[in-house]
């Protein structure tokens, strides 16, 4: 019976109502970064083509949770918060939160909430980003500190300002964070370096 409860499901026909509604959600993905431009064109043609609830879960394939419900009185449009998604009641906070942990633990905090936290989660970028924040900084700082020593002159006035753009940049990844935006802290792009993974 379910077998054919889902088949049932998958023939029933849809409208303008419901490609519109899919099309809406395919932006919203690309908008997010979780489909590219081709993989966009190639879903929001198939939902514009789609007749049947088939053919528009077909353009939902690796987008959707596996919890979410393919089949039923409401097809996949409009799923529930993606655990990828700073939706994710509490992935706000935790994000937040994470970024202002290197105050108190330097790099071992985020470090500690990277590895807890679910692959491709949102709180896990931002984990991710709060880490390489704090670890590249302090290179950063390292070096600066040993060319004080090292230099005839006086470069104390560098190491200060280095503390300095370290903290704010840090409270900015923090109140980014707590909003859910996809913020990309501007001085890691000097970095060519990135110890983890923030995708």
């Amino acid at each position: 019976m379910g077998a054919m409860d889902e088949y049932t499901g998958q023939q029933q026909r849809v409208g303008n109502v419901e490609r519109e509604r899919a099309e809406h959600f395919l932006q919203d993905a690309y908008a997010e970064g979780r489909i590219d431009e081709d993989e966009f064109s190639q879903r929001i043609d198939l939902a514009m083509n789609a007749r049947t609830r088939g053919d528009l879960n077909a353009a939902f394939t690796d987008l959707v949770p596996a919890a979410a419900p393919f089949f039923g009185p409401h097809p996949v449009y409009r799923p529930p918060a993606n655990r990828n998604s700073a939706d994710v009641p509490g992935a706000k906070a935790t994000a937040g939160i994470t970024h202002l942990l290197p105050f108190i633990s330097w790099i071992i905090g985020p470090a500690f909430v990277y590895v807890i936290s679910p692959q491709g989660s949102y709180v896990k970028r931002e984990a991710a980003k709060s880490f390489n924040w704090t670890l590249v900084s302090s290179l950063v700082f390292f070096l600066l500190t040993l060319l004080t020593v090292v230099m005839p002159f006086d470069l104390d006035f560098l190491v200060g300002a280095g503390w300095i753009t370290w903290v704010a940049m840090t409270i900015v990844g923090s109140v980014q964070a707590f909003s859910g935006a996809n913020w990309a802290n501007p001085l890691m792009r000097l970095s060519p370096w990135k110890p983890l993974s923030e995708k």
